[in-house]
């Protein structure tokens, strides 16, 4: 590998790493969205991850929190694409 390194130029190296960092921050605030308005919030509270310790507190509340039964003002009701116990190879749920 390090013999090829003289056919990558260092610009190019850049663009790919801060365009994946681009498309990767834009994919995160995205799925963030999402997943307030599932539990019925407004997307501004993404906002919170830019306060230490409030982004902690968001993100450890949205992963364990289930979403809502019922329709909000952001959407009806979505199943579940995939059950859990089938990536997993689960029989018994």
């Amino acid at each position: 590998i390090l013999g090829y390194t003289h056919l990558y130029n260092d610009q190019f190296a850049n663009f790919i790493t801060y365009g994946t960092y681009i498309f990767v921050i834009f994919y995160w605030i995205s799925l963030e969205v999402r997943r307030l308005h599932d539990l019925g919030y407004s997307g501004w509270y993404f906002l919170a991850n830019f306060i230490p310790i409030a982004g902690l507190v968001l993100y450890i509340y949205l992963f364990f929190v289930s979403g809502k039964k019922e329709s909000n003002k952001y959407g009806g009701i979505t199943e579940p694409k995939f059950d859990v116990y089938e990536i997993f190879g689960v029989l018994n749920k």
